[in-house]
């Protein structure tokens, strides 16, 4: 049986008396989703991202492929794999501007290159030609995704 208090105690669910087809045991009770799922971290994890308002989202800034943003930062890592050359374990660049302390969402780029390009163009901050590439007042943020 699962214990109850492993999962987040706002989190609504029902435990299913028998066992779904696909082996899924725990409901989300949230109005309109209904969503089973086998794992209780797996539950905690979709209310989260799902039905709690403003959680982070992770931009890419190097394209506009999806302009919501992801909801977890494997997802945004594996994007920049797949369609920017993106090395994983590599360093990744967010904007101090887009990206203040408070911010709910997090603009990634693959480069200094294209973050100070992003400055410039969506800050009107001009860079300093004889400064490293990315060694501006950006913030790195290396990302390890698996």
């Amino acid at each position: 049986m699962i214990d109850k208090n492993e999962i987040n105690t706002q989190t609504q669910f029902q435990l299913n008396p028998g066992q779904a087809k696909d082996g899924s045991t725990i409901r989300c009770q949230e109005i309109g989703c209904g969503k089973w799922f086998s794992r209780p971290a797996d539950l905690k994890r979709h209310h989260r991202e799902l039905h709690e308002p403003g959680q982070k989202r992770y931009i890419c800034g190097c394209c506009a492929t999806k302009p919501e943003g992801f909801k977890r930062e494997e997802k945004l890592i594996n994007h920049k794999v797949k369609f920017h050359e993106f090395k994983r374990g590599s360093e990744l660049r967010k904007c101090s501007e887009c990206c203040g302390v408070n911010a709910p969402d997090m603009v990634y780029f693959c480069s200094g290159d294209a973050l100070d390009s992003h400055r410039r163009l969506a800050h009107g901050i001009n860079i300093v030609d004889d400064a490293p590439s990315g060694c501006n007042d950006s913030q790195p943020a290396t990302i390890n995704g698996n």
